[in-house]
């Protein structure tokens, strides 16, 4: 080697150092300026292609990323650890074919590798092979039982079979192994949540904000369980916080650590609850979109006598959605459209889900297929229009519309609000939870239905209420309901629920069980509005039936104020129960409004919290109304478009039809309805 070449391999090494201490500064621009300064001398150097395509990766730019990624292992194929980065890279681009093989095949040059085995369970997880994921994390932990992580992918895995016990069992596991990780106490947290544990869940958010307190995922976490617990006070103190790494996620062009879901429930900010959900849409568009140009489905576009209609949801059970799609896939005309039901969830061999499953033309499960493979199955099946109805509720997947498997996609239902996404092209609502001034929030055209978004069976006979004292109320005295989940309470309506207690001799309130730190802090904040606690009654769990039943014995049903009730509200209607209610600024906290209206009940809907207290005031001092007002529910509840599933269905195919006509016609989206 002469002198020159000495020379020019001390330059390049020296530049390659340049740019590992830029990349680990975080200036980006600046290390694939110099990656490339080293490739310019030394075009076949593998360190510096695996660095650069890591950087165009978190620059965004992932099939670059992937292609730099690729040819560095090609340059070195007995290099475990360039598969391994290749591996990481397309498993984060949705490619979990491509992700488990380079796994393998670092795997066989390091087979004592405890990272690879843990990312190949992951990946098999993705590709639902939970039973092969379970034994990769416990090959993990059994290389090296001190890698915390491999612990958390271990209960990510028995979550995902259902072994809640277990999985927490792993989450813990994790904790004592990093004890000063918050990372691991936040999974644990969300680990209990899921489970149903929300007490546990805030005692381990806040264990990961004391530990971490500029942990994003920890603060929204924490402040979510907070809310579910109704511990007000702490969670204004974290608000804050909250909303300013939502933001500062938001400018990053990053997902932000509160989800979509959660704040759109305790923020009725309808230009920052689009920002949210764009900034979870966007994250999953740019991680599909390797896959997504791979399997580039093709679409039609001509006219059909007969529309494909896919309905995509994990809900197709005894669910609050399964319930209400009852009403809406026998109804369909099938002269005007086929009815094909896409599951995603678990099969809990109930009847709604044998009803579903009926009236579909096509039920197919997809709970046990990757995004690529669900994806597919409906492209296949020749769906025109594919309507998802989870969203951002738990358990969603809007990764497999990201893939763009239809020609028209559309959000309804399921996610009271914007799906904030582009690869979503209707969001289907009516004119009372979204009114046409509120079209720049969200991201897809609005479509319009007639009467309420909120399909319904036909609700049969009134179920009839047993005597009070048997699920718990005095015989005596006016029963406010407010029976609803827990984390739509908020002290500006708690305040008003208060206040009519205490102008109401003899009344109660009642509310869900929630749990045990739940009932303490709202006894306590009944107590701080010099309410005597014992006056807040708790009902239990029980079957739908019986607590459409019980729900009759409430007086008077007291609304929520950010998030409205949705089933909750109908749930009252049908029981013959009226419920007043207050119609707030976004989607979520107009659903009620819409309801009552369509029922006929307007005049339950108020426009302010002072309005609201005036209303419950005067219809609970008032038995003759309030019998009144049961004795309209039960008259007009046959006709009422809320419960008419045949009116409701031909509107939204007019919808379909209308959508379809402008895709065919080669036009974008537009707002579509009366």
């Amino acid at each position: 080697m002469n002198r020159t070449d000495g020379q020019a391999r001390e330059q390049a090494q020296a530049l390659f150092r340049q740019a590992i201490a830029h990349h680990q500064a975080g200036r980006l621009a600046d290390a694939e300026a110099a990656y490339r300064s080293v490739l310019s001398s030394r075009p076949d150097d593998p360190d510096a292609l695996k660095h650069l395509g890591i950087v165009r990766a978190q620059q965004g730019d992932t099939a670059a990323g992937l292609d730099c990624l690729a040819r560095a292992a090609a340059l070195a194929p007995d290099r475990a650890d360039l598969h391994y980065d290749l591996g990481l890279g397309r498993h984060q681009a949705g490619d979990l074919t491509g992700a488990e093989a380079c796994f393998r095949r670092a795997l066989e040059l390091a087979p004592r590798a405890a990272l690879a085995w843990n990312n190949l369970g992951a990946v098999l997880a993705g590709s639902r092979r939970l039973d092969e994921a379970e034994q990769c994390c416990r090959r993990a932990i059994a290389l090296q039982d001190g890698y915390a992580p491999a612990h958390v992918n271990l209960g990510n895995v028995l979550l995902e079979k259902g072994e809640t016990d277990a999985a927490i069992a792993a989450y813990r596991d994790a904790v004592a192994r990093a004890p000063q990780a918050g990372e691991m106490l936040v999974a644990l947290g969300q680990a209990q949540a899921m489970a149903g544990e929300p007490d546990a869940s805030a005692d381990s958010y806040r264990r990961a904000v004391a530990l971490a307190p500029d942990l994003p995922d920890a603060v929204a976490g924490a402040h979510r369980m907070l809310l579910e617990t109704c511990a007000w006070e702490e969670a204004a103190a974290l608000a804050p916080r909250l909303d300013a790494a939502n933001a500062n996620a938001v400018e990053a062009g990053q997902r932000t650590p509160e989800r979509p879901f959660a704040h759109l429930s305790r923020s009725d900010d309808a230009a920052a609850n689009l920002a949210v959900a764009g900034a979870w849409a966007g994250e999953i568009d740019r991680r599909m979109a390797a896959l997504r140009e791979q399997l580039a489905f093709p679409h039609r576009r001509g006219p059909r006598e007969r529309l494909a209609v896919g309905y995509l949801s994990c809900d197709f059970r005894n669910h609050p959605v399964g319930q209400h799609m009852l009403g809406l896939l026998p109804a369909h005309d099938r002269d005007a459209v086929s009815v094909h039901a896409y599951s995603l969830g678990r099969d809990d061999g109930g009847p709604v889900r044998a009803a579903l499953a009926d009236a579909a033309d096509s039920f197919v499960d997809l709970a046990g297929a990757d995004h690529a493979t669900a994806a597919r199955r409906i492209h296949d099946d020749g769906i025109d229009i594919l309507v998802d109805i989870t969203g951002w509720t738990r358990h969603g997947r809007p990764e497999i519309a990201a893939l763009r498997p239809a020609p028209l996609q559309v959000m309804f239902f399921g996610h009271p609000g914007t799906s904030g996404a582009g690869f979503f092209d209707y969001c289907i609502v009516d004119r009372v939870v979204v009114p046409g001034d509120q079209a720049p929030h969200f991201s897809e055209a609005l479509a319009w239905l007639p009467d309420c978004y909120q399909m319904n069976p036909r609700p049969g006979p009134i179920p009839e209420p047993p005597d009070r004292t048997t699920v718990g109320l005095p015989a005596e005295g006016v029963a406010f309901g407010a029976l609803t989940q827990s984390y739509k309470i908020d002290p500006a309506m708690f305040d008003v629920w208060m206040r009519l207690l205490r102008e109401t001799p003899g009344s109660v309130l009642w509310l869900l069980h929630g749990s045990v730190q739940t009932e303490a802090n709202l006894r306590r904040e009944a107590a701080a509005r010099e309410v005597d606690p014992s006056r807040l009654l708790f009902a239990g769990k029980v079957a739908r039936a019986e607590h459409l039943a019980r729900t009759g014995c409430a007086d008077l049903i007291l609304d929520t104020r950010l998030y409205n009730g949705h089933t909750t509200t109908t749930d009252a209607l049908v029981a013959g129960v009226p419920v007043v209610a207050l119609k707030g600024r976004h989607f979520a906290s107009r659903v009620s409004a819409s309801v009552l209206q369509a029922h006929g009940l307007g005049q339950l809907v108020a426009e302010s919290l002072d309005e609201f207290h005036a209303l419950a005031s005067r219809i609970a001092g008032d038995a003759t109304e309030r019998r009144r007002l049961r004795a309209r529910i039960a008259e007009t509840r046959e006709g009422a478009p809320l419960f008419d599933p045949d009116r409701f269905a031909r509107g939204i195919e007019r919808l379909y039809a209308a959508m379809w006509e402008r895709h065919a016609a080669g036009l974008p989206p537009a707002p579509l309805g009366t």
